[in-house]
């Protein structure tokens, strides 16, 4: 475990769609190169986006092949696609994985090196757990932000094999193919009981470890985003609340029975100013002493519980509404570009690099 203050780790995946036109992907991808450092692609293409391209149609071709084939045949030429296609579609599309040390000036984090080496460390770890399991996880590539908070964006693709014996994009069936099982594999997988939460699961922990290999230390309790999560803390805390109200009344009932035997009344004091009582008084006071600090104990743990989890909901919230602002920032730049507001020197690459940038932890 590292020194210092804890930090704590978001853990974001989702998959962003992109229109035919290309527009929307020209304004995300210029945003990408402007706001992160390139630290690792799949292949040397310097442009993100037709770096992306590429894997694509050299992976995937034979699947927009084999669809133009049947919608042909059923006499549906408007249907067919291109990997283009494939990569902007959202049940097609690589999946985004946005991740984040701490908040606010990147307290706890020594810096931008220390960030990108744990980056590099969990892509290692990746790119050997998706060998370990059958390579149906391929990562594209992986960009960092070299002001704090630290961020970084890891975008890759699942694959897995179709019905008709060629490969497939797909989480889901990647996952299954993997040998992942669903948290609770005697229950029907659903939207709260799926392959992603379990291997989400085993990111964070290789996450965590990597960063407290570099001795940073990390709160790996889960935060509160979710109503959900929030009402099952919200239980626990009922839980302890119950617990030491319980312990109150067997205190009180306690305090009746030494009241009842005349407790104090009979006690004597000796010559060294001992305060001498019976037997049973004893075991009577014994008891409510162990009770009481049980009772308190349990309010205050309760109490730190509650106050934690409402800590957390508005660390959440500070987290979404940056999130937010992030999305709205690219929405005005692609509507900028789209009006041509906005010049973008997209395209004035060199077309061609290394696929791992200078600068960048070895």
């Amino acid at each position: 475990m590292g020194k210092g203050k804890a930090i704590r780790l978001t853990h974001h995946a989702e998959r962003i769609a992109f229109p035919r036109d290309g527009k929307k992907a020209k304004a995300y991808f210029q945003n990408l190169r402007d706001k992160y450092t390139r630290c690792w692609c799949v292949n040397s293409i310097r442009d993100p986006w037709q770096s992306e391209l590429v894997y694509y149609q050299e992976h995937y071709a034979a699947i927009a092949k084999a669809r133009n084939k049947t919608y042909a045949r059923a006499r549906h030429a408007e249907r067919m696609i291109t990997t283009r296609d494939l990569h902007g579609r959202k049940r097609t599309c690589p999946e985004e994985l946005s991740l984040q040390a701490g908040r606010g000036k990147g307290e706890g984090v020594p810096g931008y090196g220390v960030f990108a080496g744990c980056v590099m460390k969990y892509l290692s770890w990746m790119r050997e757990w998706s060998d370990e399991h059958g390579g149906h996880m391929h990562v594209l590539s992986v960009h960092v932000s070299q002001e704090a908070p630290y961020r970084a964006v890891i975008r890759r693709v699942w694959e897995c094999s179709g019905k008709d014996g060629l490969m497939q994009v797909s989480m889901t069936g990647a996952l299954r193919e993997a040998g992942v099982p669903c948290p609770d594999p005697e229950a029907e997988e659903s939207r709260y009981n799926n392959r992603k939460m379990t291997f989400d699961r085993i990111s964070r922990d290789a996450l965590y470890e990597c960063f407290e290999s570099a001795g940073i230390s990390v709160i790996r309790e889960p935060g509160i985003y979710t109503l959900r999560q929030a009402l099952k803390i919200k239980e626990g805390t009922d839980a302890q609340e119950r617990d030491a109200e319980a312990m109150l009344r067997q205190i009180l009932e306690i305090e009746e029975q030494a009241s009842l035997l005349g407790v104090m009344e009979d006690a004597q004091e000796d010559l060294d100013g001992n305060v001498l009582v019976s037997e049973e008084a004893y075991r009577l006071l014994k008891i409510r002493e162990g009770l009481g600090g049980a009772y308190a104990f349990k309010a205050a743990k309760a109490g730190r519980e509650l106050l934690a989890a409402l800590e957390e909901e508005q660390g959440a919230e500070r987290d979404r509404a940056m999130q937010e602002g992030i999305w709205k920032e690219r929405e005005l730049e692609y509507a900028a570009l789209r009006i041509g507001l906005l010049r973008c020197d997209y395209y004035a690459s060199d077309g061609k690099g290394g696929s791992r940038d200078e600068g960048v932890p070895q």
